[in-house]
């Protein structure tokens, strides 16, 4: 950035030398001994000094006080002297590249720079309800990367689905500690836990994939955190934070067998009493291990080991419904000939 430019960010306003001549200064006891109908208000002001660059700008602060209505006086005096109309459109011009400068087009698709901070727009136009806001896609990502910032030690992963919703890939001690980050932190303010689920791969060393889906009423989100464990490992519990998970995660421990910690009442909901197993497990058959009937004899349920009448089946493929391109009755007759073709 030259000398003589400034851009507003937040309430820190960036302007050149010429400002902090005009700014006036007054001491930290001068400031607490003003009037009290006086309204004091603080502001940092900040310039670079001369002959810096962009990457290594050096900047020297400066202070100014007064009322509300003299402050915005002296901005407006200011800004006229220091900023004119050809350096604020220097100022969006430099902007406006420095935004297309983070992807580069080589004639077949979009390729972007090595940039972890930033995402690959999404510019595939399908049928859906709801089109993709890259702008919001960004802002989540940078969101998960600041939550990844503040917890480095349990987040693993911060990625961005199709469907524009974050997810946050942490580990199984650190579960607890993400879910009430993001239910008490003032920019998430998730005080909703809508579902909790998990996910069965056999093949991995942990098995489980736990899923919870989080919704921030506030700012219209949804955040996906995702963890792991295996069939001995235990995760905490997040009842103390949304009593919501008290069923959800009586669900997966009856479903996948999954046990959480610091649970008031952690048992079975969904199957019956005396129930064997786990049915979304991969491992667990189809027809289950038990079956149960109502004896007229008896009268009452009785459960009894199912019997596999047909231990192995074979699947003839062969069928007539192979034909189905070609499908009519009489299908297997000879085909009739072209007169056509004949003469």
């Amino acid at each position: 950035m030259g000398e003589g430019d400034g851009i507003i960010v937040d309430e820190i306003i960036l302007f050149s030398n010429e400002l902090q001549q005009s700014v006036p200064r007054t001491t930290h006891a001068q400031r607490y001994h003003r009037k009290p109908e006086v309204v004091v208000l603080r502001r940092t002001i900040w310039s670079w000094t001369a002959g810096n660059t962009e990457s290594s700008a050096a900047c020297t602060p400066c202070y100014m006080y007064g009322t509300v209505k003299d402050k915005w006086e002296r901005f407006r005096s200011m800004i006229s002297k220091t900023i004119d109309k050809r350096s604020i459109t220097s100022i969006l011009r430099r902007q406006f590249h420095a935004s297309n400068r983070l992807h580069s087009d080589d004639g077949k698709q979009s390729v972007q720079i090595g940039n972890p901070f930033c995402l690959k727009p999404v510019e595939c136009e399908n049928h859906t309800l709801r089109k993709h806001d890259n702008l919001r896609r960004q802002r989540l990502y940078e969101f998960g990367l600041y939550v990844a910032a503040c917890l480095p030690k349990y987040v693993q992963k911060v990625q961005m689905q199709f469907n524009d919703q974050l997810e946050i890939l942490i580990v199984p001690d650190g579960l607890f500690q993400v879910l009430s980050f993001l239910r008490n932190h003032q920019h998430a303010c998730c005080n909703q836990c809508s579902c909790v689920t998990a996910i069965d791969v056999p093949t991995r060393q942990f098995r489980f994939e736990v899923v919870y889906c989080l919704l921030s009423i506030r700012f219209g989100e949804r955040i996906r955190v995702k963890t792991y464990t295996d069939e001995l490992t235990p995760l905490h519990s997040a009842c103390e934070l949304w009593e919501s998970c008290n069923w959800f995660e009586r669900e997966v421990y009856d479903m996948f067998g999954i046990v959480f910690t610091h649970h008031p009442d952690l048992r079975r909901i969904l199957t019956d009493y005396g129930f064997v197993g786990h049915p979304l497990r991969k491992d667990f058959p189809l027809i289950g291990y038990t079956e149960v009937r109502y004896d007229d004899e008896l009268k009452k349920l009785v459960y009894e080991p199912v019997e596999y009448a047909q231990e192995m089946r074979r699947y003839q493929l062969e069928s007539p419904w192979n034909y189905m391109n070609n499908f009519h009755e009489g299908y297997n007759n000879p085909k009739p000939i072209d007169k056509k073709k004949k003469n």
